[in-house]
């Protein structure tokens, strides 16, 4: 926020059904958790993710890249082993990658979960806590979790210029953010006026449709360009 610069991009899945119709996001990976399918659904989005990756570094595109990370991937004991042969494969540098994971999948097996994320921290990937201030929030939790950045749901960003509430809600967990040494990134930023006040609050970072819509990996590669 405080330079105007991407210095990361997020991996977002989408479906064109027959005759282009995009299928809702949600949707599909209802679909994939129903079929059993979302193991290696999310592996493939990875590899893909880290594909794309490649492709940036090599015009020049020196940006991080996020891939959201479903609950039950954390209790698949290959999980380190799968993220680390995509860094492998396309040869990006584990400091590259960050995976989100949301509050309530943390949450749900805590010990496990924590184990899991010590040994993901080993790679030297980042780790992203989503969605925050919509789950648990519980400070015990984030005290003992191995994450370094935390990103601010929507839901509070979109309305924090209308709503004290969601203002003070979104002020108070970049402060909290800010003490535990983590990152902040404001999701949902759709306008200028809420963009200048993440400014004002010290917020780190923010994504949404002021700074882009999602873009095909060709696309995104255009619009960088044109934004150096």
């Amino acid at each position: 926020i405080r330079t105007g610069r991407c210095v990361s991009s997020e991996a977002l899945v989408r479906w064109l059904a027959p005759g282009f119709r995009e299928i809702d996001p949600g949707t599909l990976i209802g679909i994939a958790e129903n079929a059993g399918l979302i193991n290696p659904l999310t592996v493939w989005i990875l590899n893909t993710a880290m594909r794309h990756a490649a492709v940036f570094s090599m015009a020049g595109i020196n940006t991080g890249i996020s891939v959201n990370l479903p609950a039950k991937m954390l209790a698949d004991k290959e999980l380190p082993q799968l993220v680390q042969q995509a860094l492998d494969i396309w040869d990006v540098p584990a400091s590259k990658l960050t995976l989100e994971i949301t509050e309530s999948s943390m949450i749900g097996d805590f010990e496990r979960s924590l184990a899991m994320l010590s040994k993901l921290r080993e790679l030297d990937i980042r780790l992203s806590i989503d969605d925050f201030g919509t789950g648990y929030s519980s400070l015990a939790y984030l005290r003992r979790f191995p994450v370094q950045e935390l990103k601010i749901d929507k839901l509070f960003i979109r309305n924090m210029h209308q709503s004290e509430g969601d203002k003070q809600i979104v002020r108070a967990i970049i402060d909290l953010a800010r003490s535990f040494g983590l990152n902040t990134v404001a999701e949902g930023v759709e306008d200028q006026k809420t963009f200048d006040m993440l400014r004002e609050f010290g917020c780190d970072l923010a994504q949404g449709f002021l700074i882009s819509r999602a873009l095909p990996e060709a696309d995104f590669t255009s619009w960088y360009q044109q934004r150096i």
